[in-house]
């Protein structure tokens, strides 16, 4: 009887040492992975602090203040066109030849009254490729204005859909802000959209908040309508939600021109200006 007792207290021991030789290998476990964790946490953090500093330190803080240099430098320095288009006595024609010339998917040139807006406007076969793409086809987080691949300039769509980028909520098509002021809009409503075939005036009839999210968002990137009525009711559209108001009268006969860009306010709405055709 007390060699049973004392055989299965024995037994009680030998298990009791092994369940707590076990437990200090899962402690010292844990305490292993916890401490690298944490060493390639913070060694990681280092990296990446360092290369932020790397990148500060060699970008230009012209560049960190994100000026859109080479669109600008195109609209108006000469220096950096062709000979042909700096001379006074140049062409319409000679002056998009040159231009073509140092880019094929050139298809336009905006101007708009009242802002530095006065940049040329492309067309691939997405609308991505001049998200990130200068003019000179180099990569830039400016962009380049440019009119979405489903719109045709010959024959023209009803409506021309331009995007562009913000920069700052005042450079490049975030200019167009201003136009949330009425009597900014009163004094500056014509947009000048010069093509290879017609130079063609706009009057901005609305300037809209577009939510891209919700119930009520409004399709203005709709290039052609099978009926009148449909595009009757996106310009009405347009009309009821801009923050300015108009009298211009419009029709379903009229030519529709649409810029969009982003919002400085919102991040899911647009700034979109909608204006009608109004000398060609």
């Amino acid at each position: 009887m007390n060699r049973k007792v004392y055989y299965y207290a024995g037994e009680e021991i030998k298990a009791h040492k092994l369940s707590w030789i076990i437990g200090i290998f899962v402690l010292l476990f844990i305490a292993s992975v916890l401490v690298l964790s944490i060493y390639m946490f913070f060694d990681t953090s280092h990296d990446v602090n360092i290369s932020r500093l790397d990148v500060m330190e060699d970008t230009p803080d012209e560049v960190l203040i994100l000026h859109p240099e080479p669109i600008v430098k195109l609209a108006n320095d000469s220096s950096e066109l062709p000979p042909d288009i700096e001379s006074s006595h140049a062409t319409a024609d000679d002056r998009w030849t040159s231009l073509l010339e140092i880019n094929g998917d050139i298809v336009g040139w905006i101007t708009v009254s009242g802002t530095d807006i006065d940049y040329p406007v492309m067309q691939t076969g997405n609308n991505t490729d001049y998200l990130t793409l200068d003019f000179y086809h180099n990569y830039s987080v400016f962009g380049t204005p440019f009119i979405d691949y489903r719109c045709s300039l010959h024959p023209k769509s009803k409506n021309i859909v331009i995007y562009g980028h913000s920069v700052n909520g005042t450079d490049l098509m975030g200019q167009l802000h201003n136009y949330l002021n009425q009597q900014y809009y009163d004094e500056n409503r014509v947009i000048g959209f010069d093509t290879l075939s017609h130079n063609t005036l706009y009057e901005i009839i609305a300037v809209c908040l577009v939510h891209t999210t919700g119930t009520d968002i409004i399709d203005y990137t709709r290039t052609d309508f099978f009926h009148p009525d449909m595009l009757i009711a996106y310009v009405d559209a347009m009309i009821a939600a801009s923050q300015v108001t108009t009298t211009t009268q419009y029709s379903a006969e009229d030519y529709y021109l649409t810029i969009q860009t982003c919002s400085k306010h919102y991040d899911d709405v647009k700034l979109v200006v909608l204006a009608k055709e109004v000398l060609r």
